[in-house]
């Protein structure tokens, strides 16, 4: 009888598993699953706050770099230092004054006509 037994598993007709053993087996995927949601959604969250939290580091660092600009400046400004600005409205008054010079010279050195 044994040699009928193996001849019908070898064939592919299997004895059916008793029932206990697929309910624990089901039960056992269920809980797994769920676990494998739940750590899904928890990792979510996570990523979330990561992401929150690195917004919230980006915006306080370009404040703290915008105060540090204005600190920066108001240094420069009690120390007497010019800004690009200033700088660059005191290159345009000596290209005026320059040229002032040069039409006064070039009146001067020219022949008057009496």
């Amino acid at each position: 009888m044994s040699s009928e037994r193996e001849a019908n598993q070898s064939a592919g007709q299997r004895r059916p598993l008793p029932e206990p053993l697929l309910t624990a087996v089901a039960q056992t995927l269920e809980a797994t699953s769920q676990g494998a949601s739940e750590t899904r959604q928890r990792a979510q969250v996570l990523l979330d706050e990561v992401a929150r939290r690195g917004q919230e580091a980006g915006e306080e660092i370009a404040r703290r770099g915008q105060e540090a600009g204005v600190e920066i400046r108001r240094r420069f400004r009690e120390f007497g230092f010019a800004g690009a600005e200033e700088v660059d409205e005191l290159r345009a008054r000596i290209a005026d004054l320059e040229a002032r010079l040069e039409q006064l010279q070039a009146e001067r050195s020219a022949p008057s006509r009496t």
